[in-house]
């Protein structure tokens, strides 16, 4: 079963470590599902809310009382003076906490900071006591930019260690709200409160809140996901060096913060922050002309307190109702392009109420809608969307970047804007105008919005980044000088074949031919017969001269490899006509070894001297006339080698020969030729399940020139009319398709996303799945806008709903049994087969409207046991898929119990009003049909039926009727028992079948095996033990059935191994001779190596009793492994086994 969808035993626990809270009751469920929140983070998330709210309470508290004795005691004009020099005082501390980050665990670091927090108030408390408001408040408002720096650096400090990427795009939004409320309550205090108590004894509560805080943050720090994060551990802080290109300036940047991301993220912070405390500023010094003045500090900070609770309200309800759908609807880009987007608006309204004499109240009233949107969306929006940009950055990059942007950069714009701004009232004259601010807001918030979209894009290139890259890039080897080429003709003297051959290879590519003939003459006598062929194969005319001779001995050696002797006959054949070689070449024409004569008669043929090419033709001709099929094969063979398109007669005639044998030499002869006249005749072999594989391969030989035939048959209609002419089944029109994807071109391409866009749901799930299949091996890529990738949108919601079907299916029938195992364990088993089939669904259609290198880079990421690298995957496919579908296919795709997956699916896929009792899925299963389901999952319940019936089979027996006749043979055979069960199990019943249905159902012939017992054979073979059933079935469709007497030779020593074989029943020798090395019997497979190595059979295998094979081909195979990993996986498995075998053989032996 596959652990997306039953557990996540497999992989590791959510990174925020914490237990979730037992005994949850619905309320709390139902409330979780409101916050989006899940059951195993609500410990960590209530934790993390309640810090920020006792740190936001304290920081609202300082804020007011510093700003309101502050503007009773200053002009609001030396405010520009209070950031230069917080600027100056922030470096040092982000600094000093960036030292102490590399040195000190963060069990210490964190607890550190709140301490120094609660010492920090504390003493702003003595001072003002000790020596007063005058000369304490230009102090108390710089230290107020040093409480909220330690703050930030804390409090998101531990959040961004705590949750990954996903978890903070969905977490941050609602983490960060707890200041909100917390600064309400500040401010309506303040309010309240500043006239009983006195400004100076709030102090205390801000520092009793930042105590409280510290039992939390201990709490939050026992977290196991803070376990590895002790930076001073690691080699991060100082950032690796990056490679990047451009200006110097850029790579300067980008070295100090460790990352052209982080680069992008620190200017769109210090366009942030410039504009903010412009805002701020204009506000402040508006206040202060309305509500300022000596003495009136208790008053202004009154009036502070009920403005700023207000703007905190407004962010209350924007938090609650608006946020978490703008983001949605939005995405990531276009809600960081909001806040400025609109501050730019009421920018210019600012400018333009101005121009046209507004009065000064009406421009404060301005500034003070900037500082609420400016306030309500940096809370609501910017802030958590920017936390959570630093997300998919490695973890220790992560706080390399966010300490070094809230440390350095925010404190450099924070001077920069003291700076700007005193230069502004010097120019000014003391006496700043209100279209000053707004010119420069102008100016700062088309910056902005440029930053935001390279961010944007840097962000896509962080994620994919994030992901481990599985991927190795390599390059020709070039033996560049003669050093080089020592170190290779040094491994010619190798024992082991495959480096000789590898060498000669390269010596071959880079060295001229007149220096290698004596390196390769003293290769033609090298004990490996591969070593022998590889140099004959590389010989040339300008190579063979002195080496004739030796040449012409290797081929008339009689105890020599057929393979070596053929491979001589045709370097001497490369001679020109006029030559000594192809003169002597005509004694092998009547060689009585078929691989020699081969290479003789094509080897004179192509020689193009008039006696070698009469006579070899007519031994050619001689061939094609052979009574013997051996010699017509031959024939068609060598046919097809030569390539001549207009000798295409033999080869129609072949097509229609009565032996198999020679039909098949025909078929690949056709696909070398790709004559037009042949086309029709292999095209009519598609559907010959002997046959059928081969006419593909020729087909795809054919290339473009096939397309109009088979784009023509795909859509059931005569070539170059639109007049309906045939209707093939499912299973050939499918094979069409394959057939087009491995031609490929645009006119292949088209006629699949024809299919694609007319084919109704009920032409199947396997039609539309090969014509998935076939794009994808084509690598067709949608284009940005249009009806196809409309159509493979829809077809991602389709498998969406579809696997959430088959996983509340599965999970019922599981729930229904009232014990560990569920009540039907083959029907459930086959339901979470197909949510994992609509898994590799999501994955195929993925690959087809983004790059498949990104969509191979998510799959790893997701099969990562790095929760991170998961999280990233999942990250980077919100950015490829629509938001309707990004939140599912997510949910889908990750790892999840299935109770929490399926709970977190229903607002996305509603469940049915009441759920479904098991003969309901059943009989759903039955009624969709192959339109939706595996043919396995159809045969399961089929299968159920016949061998536990339920007491309301009775009424599905109706829906087997379609079954009986269909031309799957899985699903006709397995359609067939269950009617027949049901039959006499029902058989007092009203249930009545005529003698002659009954006849039907059972009319099975024993000739040949049923699907569902190739299936069972398979999955008890070890390299397929693994494998899914669903899977299976197709492996089951291409191995073909052979049948083998006592004695009969299955292949021999030296031929070309194109197959696999499993043993239904009886028993294989295999030998050389009288010498045995392995007998196989039932369920034992032999000669798998030549799936993976079509090299000449190392031995014979011979039937010792008469025998049922199954036969599996080769390129069957190959293509089958590369759309089913899990079969490429058992070949691995199965090899793995081999090695670890002859392992322990080597050692017992030595």
């Amino acid at each position: 079963m596959s652990a997306p969808f039953t557990s996540t035993a497999a992989l590791p626990s959510p990174r925020i470590g914490m237990s979730a809270p037992g005994g949850a009751t619905s309320f709390q469920h139902r409330l979780l599902a409101t916050l989006n929140v899940r059951q195993e983070e609500a410990r960590a998330v209530q934790w993390l809310f309640l810090h920020h709210f006792l740190q936001g309470f304290g920081e609202a508290l300082f804020f007011t009382v510093a700003s309101a004795l502050f503007l009773a005691q200053f002009a609001a004009a030396k405010l520009p003076w209070v950031f230069l020099t917080a600027a100056g005082v922030l470096l040092v501390v982000g600094r000093l906490y960036a030292w102490l980050e590399h040195r000190l665990p963060v069990r210490r670091l964190l607890p550190g900071v709140v301490v120094a927090l609660v010492v920090l108030v504390l003493l702003a408390w003595t001072g003002l006591n000790a020596v007063g408001a005058t000369a304490m408040a230009f102090t108390l408002v710089v230290l107020h930019r040093v409480i909220y720096l330690l703050t930030n650096l804390e409090f998101w400090g531990v959040s961004a260690l705590l949750l990954d990427v996903r978890q903070g795009k969905r977490l941050f939004g609602l983490i960060s709200a707890g200041d909100v409320p917390a600064k309400l309550l500040g401010y309506l205090l303040v309010a309240v409160l500043g006239p009983t108590l006195g400004l100076p004894n709030l102090l205390v509560l801000a520092a009793l809140a930042f105590a409280a805080s510290l039992p939390v943050l201990t709490r939050l720090l026992q977290s196991p996901a803070l376990a590895e994060a002790d930076p001073h551990h690691h080699a991060h802080h100082a950032p690796a060096a990056v490679t990047t290109s451009g200006s110097t300036l850029f790579t300067a940047f980008t070295a100090f913060f460790g990352s052209p991301f982080i680069v992008g993220l620190a200017g769109l912070s210090f366009v942030a922050v410039v504009g903010f405390t412009c805002i701020d500023f204009a506000f402040l010094e508006g206040a202060q002309q309305r509500y300022g003045g000596a003495g009136k500090a208790t008053e202004l900070a009154r009036f502070l307190g009920l403005f700023l609770g207000l703007g905190k309200a407004l962010t209350i309800v924007t938090k609650l109702f608006f946020s978490g759908r703008i983001v949605g609807r939005l995405g990531v880009k276009w809600a960081l392009l909001l806040p400025p987007a609109l501050l730019l608006v009421l920018a210019f309204g600012t400018a333009a109420a101005h121009a046209a004499g507004a009065q000064a109240s009406a421009l404060f009233g301005l500034f003070g809608a900037l500082l609420l949107v400016a306030q309500v969306f940096k809370y609501t929006l910017h802030d958590p969307i920017f936390l959570a940009l630093f997300q998919p950055l490695s973890r220790h990059l992560r706080l390399h970047g966010h300490t070094t942007v809230k440390g350095v950069v925010d404190p450099l714009a924070l001077g920069a804007t003291g700076a700007l701004l005193a230069g502004l009232i010097w120019l000014r004259g003391g006496n700043l105008e209100p279209t000053d601010i707004s010119r420069v807001l102008i100016g700062l918030l088309i910056g902005w919005g440029a930053l935001v979209l390279f961010v944007s894009r840097q962000y896509l290139l962080t994620l994919n980044g994030a992901i481990k890259q599985r991927f190795l890039a390599g390059s020709q080897v070039v033996l560049g000088d003669r050093a080089a080429v020592a170190v290779v003709e040094a491994r010619l003297a190798s024992p082991h074949p495959e480096e000789v051959i590898y060498a000669i290879e390269l010596l071959v590519k880079s060295q001229p031919p007149a220096a290698l003939a004596g390196t390769l003459a003293g290769l033609l006598h090298h004990p490996a017969e591969a070593v022998r062929r590889q140099v004959l194969d590389q010989l040339t005319v300008a190579t063979l001269g002195a080496m004739q001779p030796a040449v012409l001995a290797l081929a008339r050696t009689r105890d020599e490899v057929p393979a070596v002797r053929a491979a001589a006959v045709r370097a001497l054949c490369q001679q020109p006509a006029d030559a000594e070689g192809p003169a002597l070449a005509l004694s092998f024409l009547d060689d009585t070894e078929p691989a020699v004569r081969r290479a003789a008669i094509i080897g004179l043929l192509r020689s193009g001297g008039l006696e070698a090419v009469v006579l070899a033709g007519q031994q050619l001709l001689q061939l094609v006339e052979a009574p013997d099929p051996a010699g017509r094969a031959l024939a068609a063979d060598l046919i097809g080698e030569l390539g001549v398109r207009s000798f295409y007669q033999p080869i129609a005639a072949f097509l229609r020969d009565a032996d198999s044998t020679v039909r098949r030499a025909a078929v690949l002869a056709a696909g070398r030729l790709a004559n037009a006249q042949l086309l029709s005749a292999v095209l009519d072999l598609l559907p010959d399940p002997a046959l059928g594989e081969d006419a593909a391969r020729a087909l795809t030989g054919f290339g473009e020139a096939a397309v109009p035939a088979l784009e023509a048959r795909l859509h059931g209609k005569a070539p170059g009319t639109n007049q309906r002419e045939r209707a093939d089944g499912a299973d050939v029109r499918v094979a069409y398709a394959h057939v087009l994807g491995r031609i490929g071109g645009a006119r292949a391409e088209a006629a699949l996303t024809s299919l694609l866009l007319t084919e109704p749901p009920s032409a199947g799930r396997f039609l539309r799945e090969a014509a998935l299949r076939a794009l994808r091996s084509s690598g067709y890529q949608a284009p940005a806008r249009g009806a196809i990738r409309d159509t493979l949108y829809a077809l991602l919601e389709e498998q969406l709903q579809h696997s959430t079907w088959c996983l509340r299916a599965a999970h019922a029938l599981a729930a229904a049994s009232g014990s560990d195992a569920p009540a039907f364990p083959a029907v459930c088993a086959a339901l979470l087969e197909e949510a994992v089939s609509a898994r590799e669904w999501v994955f195929r259609l993925l690959a087809l409207v983004a790059p498949p290198r990104t969509v191979l880079k998510i799959r790893a990421g997701l099969e990562s046991r790095v929760r991170e690298q998961a999280a990233n995957a999942l990250e980077i496919l919100d950015h490829l898929v629509p938001p309707r579908l990004s939140t599912p296919l997510a949910l889908l795709l990750e790892a999840l119990p299935l109770p929490e997956k399926l709970r977190l699916l229903a607002p996305h896929v509603p469940a049915p009003a009441t759920p479904l009792l098991p003969a309901e899925m059943m009989a759903h299963v039955l009624e969709i049909g192959t339109a939706a389901f595996h043919r396995w999952t159809i045969a399961t319940v089929l299968h159920t039926l016949s061998t536990r019936p339920l007491p309301e089979a009775v009424t599905l027996f109706a829906l087997l009727s379609p079954y009986r006749t269909h031309p799957d043979a899985l699903l006709r055979q397995t359609a067939r028992g269950a009617a027949g069960e049901l039959a006499m199990a029902n058989a007092p019943s009203s249930v009545s079948l005529s003698s002659a249905a009954m006849t039907h159902f059972f009319a099975t012939t024993t000739e040949s095996l049923l699907e569902i017992e190739k299936v069972v054979v398979l999955k008890s073979t070890s390299m397929f033990a693994d494998t899914p059933e669903h899977i299976l079935v197709d492996v089951a469709a291409i191995v073909r059935e052979e049948r083998v007497t006592a004695g009969q030779t299955i292949f021999q020593a030296g031929d070309f191994g194109d197959a696999m074989y499993v043993i239904y029943q009886g028993e294989v020798r295999i030998h050389a001779g009288e010498t045995t090395f392995a007998t196989f019997r039932n369920r034992d497979l032999f000669g798998e190596l030549a799936l993976l190595d079509p090299e000449p059979r190392s031995a014979t295998a011979t039937a010792t009793i008469d025998s049922l094979l199954l036969r599996l081909d080769q390129e069957a195979f190959y293509e089958l492994m590369a759309e089913r990993r899990e079969v490429a996986q058992g070949i691995l498995r199965m090899l793995t086994r081999r090695l670890r075998a002859q392992n322990q053989l080597l050692a017992g032996k030595g």
